[in-house]
């Protein structure tokens, strides 16, 4: 008999798994289960709550099956073998290929190979392949090289006699119907969310060989479901008369049940029908961090209060790699056990990175990244004993690792460095201890001589197992599994297996490169890719843990409360068109009779559908939470949260509003769940700003044994972020342009300016570098000698071997090293002339002249401060004065942005360099070429100047009356212009710059390191991972006043008490 079982929830059909198994068992029935990976343990869980121990039910995935019946195969291929025969075929074809030529990544052989798997799997031969055609030439190239690798893959497994993973379970369907284990045996089909052809064949020879065959799967017509497995299995038992069919009932809560029926229904959205409870909650963090900690602080109150083991708790996430280091540092600190159901790839171990970080030595003759990376993993383990024969420290052995990293920064940088034998008189000068050098050079080059140059697989191999035994790899390891065993069980039991892993790849690379000479390079990729493919699943550690799983791929069984962390605006994600074969090709294939199943559009389905079945997992409490920053970005908020909105409401009936960690910590009820560890309670004490709370977490602190601590929490600032050494940071005299950034934000002038972090140089032209030559171009040529030049000719032979002079500098010289950067260069000292040029028809239809250039001014300020900082250019017109900076970026010197201590650069220039003459202009020089058409002058100067006739006039010496001025923003005795003033209204919009900077760098150097962005500072500031700051959750930026220059004089005069 064939039945099917369509159940809402992995709850019900495991409940009905459940009443089988114990009929079954009654009546003496053995009973086979097939399931998928993901639900072995559940159904082994289920089968022992129903039966206990029993010899008549089995588990098993189909790998597991075939391997009971027919024994562990000596030939087979492991997913990681495969995907490093599929590089080695790439590398040998790589001549023959056309679009995958260019595959170098350690992820594309298994891309390569998951495809072959696919056509497989699909019944698609490389035959099949080579009769097509497609019109579209990508896809016909695609088919090409698939063909080709899919035809040496399979002479490979012929001439090796190797079975890969998808031949060895094509045997399948022939051992189910010879199987003992199956014939008169109930077969059960558990959960499988879709069907595979593999699948639906083992299906039919299970209903041919079984004496009754049960299909238990999750569905029904809401929209949260995919349906295909059920379709599937109904298809195949066609061909045996059919089968019965039936629904299961929902055992669900209300409130999940009402999740589960509408969750992604679109219709929903629009209703006003909501169910009033307390159950579901949502909360907005500052970031994920923040999250973690809600959600930490929320399971001690579900387990202490609410009587819930941690077992009976889950959380959901639905981007394990990003959250599972922040994970282990919150739920550390609160002490909560947890598993992390995932699967390790082995090439996250540093043993992977260590042995990687060998051959690529081997391969780019020690460059100096190459040469750290291996000695600076905890792999390098030098045993090493001083002269009274006791053994080097672990923290002498790492002071070791710095002084080697200096030598090699300061002496040996370039390639090969480290192989040359290092002066004693000159590590010596440097203060370098040579012992300590060479302790680490010399065990890193007796390694690296292991490693041939080129040679076979197996020498290769034989060198890496050799270094394995150099650095005492399996020591290491084990002492990591001991280090770690109590605090992170899982990562201990990663380290523990990954020595015998490590080892069984390289086992396998020697098998599959035997007899091959290679160089160095093209066997590293090989075994990255094994790397790579590998992957390890470990058992939980601990009884009574909270479940941490994959909200996109685990199945849940059901908990009595389910956190759901990280709901930004791509969960649950939708996997983008970026597979070997696209959506688009599939589709083109299917019309050459080429189908091959699943599409990305299926597998999104599928996501969704899990997602949506883990949602609907919990009985007493759901929480969704999402972090207003993923990352340091804005990550948008889940459109799961919009349907929890539209399906809930909180018990008084009101709308469903998140939580924010600020209102939670301000909660006093919530005061012992944040504070239920030391290290959370330290931050809540030097964070909170109520006296009254202050003294409750101190005085349990120090009841605890932690006043010490408690002490120096009290004494960091909850109101603001204070350094202590602001004055020794930032100095006693600083640029305009670090008030600028101050504020912008004062964290952002902290990290910039005063710790000066600064981008990594590449050693590659940017846009910067192109504005910076530009510059200073501008300011060799425009020097006091620009004054006797007559016409633009001389100008621009002189701006034109200016720019061919710079370009020849070290500084500039990659741009014009190959064909491409000759054109690139030439572009460029064509747009220095046209810049020079628009400079130079401005100066000489002027009245002015240049005075001076790079000109070194100083302003005093308050307390011993001042200002200093070089002006670009000054230029005099009798008693007048005005300064221009060259501008190669967007310029913006609006009011307000003056008024916000934005823009105070210019007038502070143009103040210190008038000394006696007339300030009448500060001026940005727009120093690049715009390609958009303007409505006046390319090169108009922007600023602020005094508008008077004789100003205006000397600015332009053709200039008709009430006409406006082609080179400032101004007019002759005409219409008014915000930043041209009145000779008066200029004087004090000038003097308004030294107000503000007296009061910024006073707040500055004392220390004022809070975030407090500016309008749009917030934007592309590249420190938002660090500052924490979350725009809307922690704060507002601080918004433009609509102000003008005039008004701005106006609060001098104010200032003074004239107005």
């Amino acid at each position: 008999m064939i039945k099917s079982f369509i159940a809402p929830a992995l709850g019900a059909a495991l409940k009905k798994l459940k009443e089988i198994v114990a009929s079954n068992e009654e009546r003496g029935a053995r009973t086979v289960i097939f399931c998928e990976d993901r639900l072995t343990l559940a159904a082994e869980r289920t089968v022992c709550a129903a039966v206990g121990g029993t010899f008549l039910t089995s588990v098993y995935t189909f790998a597991r099956f075939l391997t009971a019946e027919r024994g562990k195969c000596a030939n087979l291929l492991t997913s990681q073998g495969s995907a490093m025969v599929v590089r080695r075929l790439i590398e040998q074809s790589r001549a023959s290929l056309t679009l995958f030529k260019r595959l170098s990544s350690a992820n594309a052989a298994q891309d390569i190979y998951d495809t072959i798997a696919l056509l497989y799997s699909s019944r698609i031969s490389p035959d099949d392949l080579a009769a097509v055609r497609a019109d579209n030439p990508v896809l016909d190239g695609k088919l090409r090289d698939l063909e080709l690798l899919y035809r040496a893959y399979v002479a490979y497994l012929e001439e090796s006699g190797s079975v890969d993973r998808n031949r060895y379970l094509s045997m399948l369907p022939d051992v189910i119907v010879s199987s003992s284990a199956v014939r008169g045996a109930d077969v059960i089909f558990l959960g499988f969310q879709a069907f595979t052809c593999s699948v639906a064949e083992c299906a039919s020879a299970c209903m041919e060989a079984a004496k009754n065959v049960t299909g238990i799967f999750i569905g029904g017509r809401e929209e949260v479901y995919v349906n295909e497995a059920s379709a599937s299995f109904a298809g195949a038992a066609k061909a045996f008369g059919g089968l019965n069919s039936r629904a299961l009932p929902s055992d669900l809560s209300p409130e999940a049940e009402r999740m589960r029926a509408h969750i992604f229904d679109p219709d929903c959205l629009n209703g006003s029908d909501r169910m009033p409870t307390s159950a579901v909650t949502l909360f907005e963090g500052r970031d994920e961090e923040e999250e973690l900690e809600y959600i930490a602080a929320g399971i001690v109150r579900h387990v202490f209060e609410g009587g819930v083991r941690y077992r009976e708790i889950s959380v959901m996430l639905p981007d394990m790699d990003f959250y599972a280091p922040k994970l282990a540092r919150v739920f550390g600190e609160y002490n909560i056990p947890y598993y992390l159901d995932k699967r390790y790839r082995l090439s996250e171990h540093p043993v992977c990175a260590f042995l990687e970080g060998f051959l690529n030595c081997a391969a780019d003759g020690c460059t100096q990244g190459s040469v750290l990376s291996v000695v600076s993993s905890p792999m390098f383990y030098v045993s090493c004993v001083k002269e009274d024969g006791r053994p080097f420290t672990e923290a002498e052995r790492r002071r070791d690792k710095d002084l080697f990293a200096n030598y090699m920064l300061r002496l040996a940088g370039y390639r090969g460095g480290v192989k040359r034998a290092p002066k004693e008189e000159v590590l010596k000068a440097l203060n370098l201890d040579i012992s300590a050098v060479q302790r680490v050079r010399e065990p890193f080059l007796k390694a690296l001589s292991r490693i041939p140059s080129k040679g076979s697989g197996s020498s290769f191999c034989n060198a890496l197992r050799g270094i394995l035994s150099d650095f005492s790899s399996k020591d290491v390891l084990d002492a990591m599994y001991s280090r770690y065993a109590a605090d992170y069980p899982s990562l201990a039991e990663f380290s523990g297996r990954a020595f015998e892993s490590v080892n069984a790849v390289i086992d396998e690379a020697e098998k599959l490169t035997a007899g091959m000479e290679m160089p160095v390079r093209e066997f590293t990729k090989i075994l990255k890719s094994g790397f790579t493919a590998a992957e390890l699943s470990l058992i939980p550690p601990k009884q009574d843990a909270v479940f941490v799983g994959d909200l996109l791929k685990c199945a849940n069984t059901g908990s009595e409360v389910v956190f759901v962390a990280g709901l930004t605006g791509d969960v649950p994600a939708s996997g983008d068109d970026t597979a070997v074969l696209t959506d688009r090709d599939i589709t083109s294939l299917n019309a050459l009779n080429i189908k091959i199943s699943p599409k990305i559009e299926q597998v999104n389905r599928r996501t969704r559908e899990t997602a949506g079945l883990n949602l609907c997992a919990f009985r007493r409490a759901l929480h969704l939470s999402y972090p207003a920053r993923k990352g340091g970005e804005e990550g948008g908020v889940s459109r799961i949260v919009d349907y929890a909105r539209a399906l809930f409401c909180s018990p008084s009936g009101g709308a469903l509003a998140p939580l924010t960690g600020r209102q939670f910590r301000r909660t006093a009820g919530n005061l012992k769940y944040i504070c239920s560890s030391p290290a959370p309670a330290l931050r809540a004490l030097a964070s909170a700003d109520s006296p009254a709370v202050r003294s409750a977490i101190y005085a349990v602190l120090r009841d605890h044994g932690y006043e010490e601590s408690a002490q120096s929490a009290l004494a960091l600032s909850p109101a603001r972020g204070n350094i202590s050494c602001g004055a020794k940071l930032y100095g006693t005299s600083f640029s305009p342009t670090v008030l600028e950034t101050y504020f912008s934000c004062p964290y952002k002038c902290f990290m910039m300016r005063g710790l000066r972090l600064a981008e990594r140089e590449e050693g590659v032209m940017r846009p910067l570098d192109c504005g910076n030559f530009i510059h200073s171009v501008l300011q060799n040529v425009f020097s006091p000698a620009v004054n006797a030049i007559e016409d633009g000719a001389q100008l621009e032979n002189r701006a034109r071997e200016e720019a061919q002079k710079l370009l020849a500098t070290p500084a500039y010289s990659a741009l014009s090293a190959d064909k491409r950067g000759e054109y690139a260069a030439a572009r460029l000292i064509d747009e220095c002339v046209s810049v020079c040029l628009g400079a130079f028809e401005q100066l000489k239809n002027s009245s002015f002249s240049v005075g001076e250039v790079e000109k070194i001014c100083r302003v005093p300020l308050d307390g011993g401060l001042g200002l200093y900082g070089r002006i670009d250019r000054v230029d005099y017109s009798g008693d007048m004065v005005r300064v221009i900076d060259y501008k190669t970026g967007a310029i913006d010197s609006s009011a307000p942005l003056y008024y916000m201590g934005l823009k105070l650069q210019l007038p502070i220039y143009l103040s210190a360099s008038a000394s006696g003459r007339r300030a009448v202009g500060a001026y940005y020089f727009p120093a690049s070429v715009v390609y958009e058409g303007k409505r006046d002058g390319v090169f108009r100067l922007s600023g602020y100047m005094d508008c008077s006739e004789d100003v205006v006039r000397s600015t332009e010496n053709s200039l008709q009356d009430k006409q406006k001025s082609s080179y400032v923003e101004a007019y002759l005795n005409g219409s008014a212009v915000d930043s041209a003033m009145s000779r008066e209204d200029f004087a004090d919009f000038l003097l308004y710059s030294n107000l503000v900077a007296r009061r910024g760098a006073a707040e500055m150097t004392a220390g004022n390191v809070d975030p407090s962005p500016a309008a749009d500072a917030c934007a592309y500031c590249k420190l938002s991972g660090s500052c924490g700051f979350a725009v809307g959750t922690d704060g507002d930026e601080r918004q433009k006043f609509s102000v003008t220059c005039k008004g701005i004089a106006a609060i001098v005069r104010k200032e003074r008490g004239e107005e």
